[in-house]
């Protein structure tokens, strides 16, 4: 059997997330990849254009994408019309997706990210809102109580990829990070994920899974504390960390 165009797009540009999907009841899990292979193919946009013009022309198709899925349309797209049941299944708002899309549209240009609050706010419509709506599918629409362990994780997360990525991203990432010591961004993303472990212990069972990938934050904060920028942690040591916290979904 043929391997869905999201399943393709998440192993290959999210794997934590892949993992995490496969601790996932099987009833929701094509959905929540659903979800994660539209934010895959959203995201690699700009490594994929030689200028922002062409990315706003595979943006803009989206945005009327999503447009056309909520106004009950035909859509001839396979990663489309899965992601047009995870909406169905997660009462997922078009004006999150909507954002996500103009979070992402930033990253084809070279601009600087202003500030921490900044930085806060693209991570918080693009990560936040990504673990948001993975819980929201997997507890079929009911999003209370998620705010907090979503908003605090997302930056975390975000902050870590970031780090993680520095070297790879274009104009060295700086026009993701704001003008500041990276002990001081680090020292931020650790106070989000300590906050971010105390609004978890209230987070509803059902939700869990979409929580998961965070479970190799702190070994990546560690790591970038220790050695720097550009240090990832192996790809066998995250997939034991998400092993090891899916004992406890």
């Amino acid at each position: 059997m043929a391997e869905s165009e999201s399943v393709v797009l998440v192993r290959a540009h999210n794997r934590d997330r892949y993992l995490a999907s496969l601790f996932a009841p099987d009833d929701k899990r094509e959905n929540l990849l659903a979800l994660y292979g539209f934010d895959a193919e959203i995201a690699r946009i700009p490594s994929l254009v030689s200028e922002p013009q062409l990315g706003e022309i595979r943006l803009q198709w989206w945005r009327d994408t999503l447009v056309a899925l909520y106004a009950g349309e035909g859509v001839d797209h396979p990663l489309a019309l899965q992601l047009g049941e995870a909406i169905r299944v997660g009462k997922l708002a078009e004006r999150s997706l909507q954002a996500l899309i103009d979070a992402r549209s930033r990253e084809l240009y070279a601009d600087a990210m202003p500030s921490l609050n900044d930085l806060e706010g693209y991570l918080g419509e693009t990560r936040s809102a990504m673990l948001q709506m993975a819980a929201q599918i997997l507890t079929s629409g009911k999003g209370q109580g998620l705010a907090d362990a979503a908003g605090f994780g997302g930056v975390a997360q975000g902050i870590a990829e970031l780090l993680e990525a520095k070297p790879r991203l274009p104009h060295g990432g700086n026009h993701l990070m704001p003008a500041m010591a990276y002990d001081d961004l680090q020292q931020h993303a650790e106070k989000r994920l300590a906050e971010y472990e105390l609004a978890a212990t209230t987070l509803p069972y059902d939700a869990k899974p979409a929580f998961l990938p965070l479970a190799t934050v702190a070994a990546r904060l560690a790591k970038l504390r220790r050695k720097g920028p550009g240090n990832n942690i192996s790809p066998l040591r995250a997939q034991w960390l998400l092993w090891r916290a899916s004992r406890s979904v």
